[in-house]
């Protein structure tokens, strides 16, 4: 097991900062995702997904020898009911399988690969801010059997931004234990002379002969890969796991990675679903009726605007401004009387998730003006459409579980008109796939509390936006594309 002394703090901020994703394949959460998402194929439970998690950060804190941490948490995934093979429905076809959950091959699977990934992103973050370190050495680990193209990697010594550290980062694989060391120029120029150990001469732990420093990478042989789950395919460096071939300490460049990764997935999603859709010729954008009056707030209701305008448009409606709110008891409000709209307000609260926090608001914005009906349709009733979808949303599973869940202001948030403005928030980020508010709807989906009940999954808002693209074509507000 690492030394806690010596394995870097930043290891550990990697693994604590990542988010809850439940996900039923390894294929779901793909590539840089993982660098901002803690997930376990098949484990669908948030509170074990929490307790593993917090398992390996104490293992990397306390140094926790894997024997320990293997029959802690068997224990642990046993009394969870998750353990052996079972059936369980595959959310993405809705097929029922039988699939394996832990078992003593997967306690190990997940320790070593969540351990060597925190412990490498750490190693990147603290080498790459060092003037003083100007390379970085590829070195193969302890494993009995290595793979061909990872012992030609062995040894080689680079520039720390030569590009080839963007997709050979280790692990690079499922059972990888290589490793990486920020080098010196002194140090290089000493391995150039003298060589370094060979690792596959070892004989009592010792290695018997030494092997020359390489500073020349081979040439990768790229191969064809097509992930099932979202059928898109990708060209790797053969020798790389699918899903591997990026460096996960580089989590700035993994976040534009990531965007990019999310659009891809939800428009293949809701395009699978529904069709494309796109807003009407006949129909003003929404973008028309919706000022913002304070400078600050301007990026924000931007950005929510473009994404609402490539979904759909709204007719002709009365405008309404975007104002702030020094209130400390909500994140926005949309406020108006009879048919006259007045504001909608955003807050500067921490946390406040503004983007999708203005989604929500225009909502209830168009919910009042928009949709047929007096007030808020939502709530008055009389638009077939609109009642479709508050079905829709009541037999969902979030509901349910909401209902059951212990979270302060309960009816609240069981307000039809609520109901609505939180999935209009959700459809906005999910048809338009914007990178800031998709990250902001998985924040919440991934609460480790009851409020992640709030929002749906994925999978649990399928007929909910079906039913609101239904609703928005009656409307005349998009069409198919």
């Amino acid at each position: 097991m690492f030394d806690p002394g010596v394995v870097p703090k930043e290891a550990l901020d990697y693994l604590e900062g990542k988010k809850l994703q439940p996900a039923f394949s390894y294929q779901d959460v793909w590539k840089e995702e993982h660098n901002h998402a803690f997930t376990v194929a098949k484990c669908m439970q948030l509170d074990l997904l929490k307790d593993i998690q917090d398992s390996l950060a104490k293992a990397i804190t306390e140094g926790v020898p894997y024997e320990k941490w293997s029959k802690d948490m068997t224990k642990t995934m046993v009394d969870a009911g998750w353990w052996g093979k079972q059936e369980m429905v595959d959310p993405l076809t809705g097929e029922v399988k039988m699939v394996q959950l832990g078992s003593s091959r997967r306690i190990k699977t997940i320790f070593n690969v969540n351990i060597n990934s925190a412990y490498q992103a750490g190693v990147w973050e603290r080498g790459s801010k060092s003037k003083l370190h100007t390379h970085i050495m590829y070195r193969i680990g302890p494993s009995r059997q290595h793979r061909e193209e990872h012992l030609g990697w062995d040894a080689l010594v680079l520039p720390k931004d030569d590009p080839f550290w963007d997709t050979h980062w280790p692990p690079l694989g499922w059972g990888c234990k290589c490793k990486t060391r920020f080098l010196m120029q002194s140090q290089v120029d000493r391995y150039e002379r003298e060589g370094l150990p060979d690792m596959t001469s070892m004989v009592d732990g010792y290695p018997t002969r030494k092997t020359p420093v390489r500073t020349t990478a081979p040439k990768d042989v790229m191969v064809s890969y097509v992930n099932k789950r979202t059928g898109k395919s990708y060209t790797i460096p053969e020798g790389i796991d699918p899903g591997f071939e990026f460096n996960q300490g580089k989590r700035e460049v993994a976040q534009q990675q990531t965007a990019q990764l999310y659009q891809e997935k939800f428009q293949q999603a809701t395009d699978a679903i529904n069709g494309s859709t796109a807003p009407a010729n006949t129909s003003m954008p929404v973008s028309r009726n919706i000022v913002s009056e304070a400078r600050k707030n301007t990026p924000v209701v931007d950005r929510v605007l473009k994404a609402i305008d490539s979904i759909h448009g709204d007719g002709s409606l009365p405008g309404v401004p975007v104002k702030t709110s020094r209130a400390k008891s909500f994140y926005g409000q949309y406020s108006f009387s009879g048919s006259r709209s007045h504001q909608i307000a955003l807050t500067d609260i921490p946390g406040s998730h503004k983007e999708l926090t203005l989604a929500h608001e225009i909502g209830h914005y168009l919910d009042h003006q928009g949709l047929p009906g007096p007030g808020l349709t939502s709530r008055t009733g009389g638009f077939k459409p609109l009642e479709n979808v508050l079905d829709a949303i009541g037999r969902s599973d979030s509901i349910a579980m909401l209902k059951k869940a212990k979270v302060r202001n309960l009816h609240y948030y069981l307000k039809k008109e609520e109901e609505f403005a939180r999935a209009y928030a959700q459809y906005v980020a999910t048809k338009s796939a914007d990178p800031v508010l998709l990250e902001q709807l998985q924040q919440l989906q991934t609460d480790a509390s009851d409020y992640r009940y709030i929002q749906w999954t994925n999978e649990d808002f399928v007929p909910i936006m079906k039913s609101m693209d239904d609703m928005f074509k009656e409307l005349g507000w998009i069409r198919e594309g």
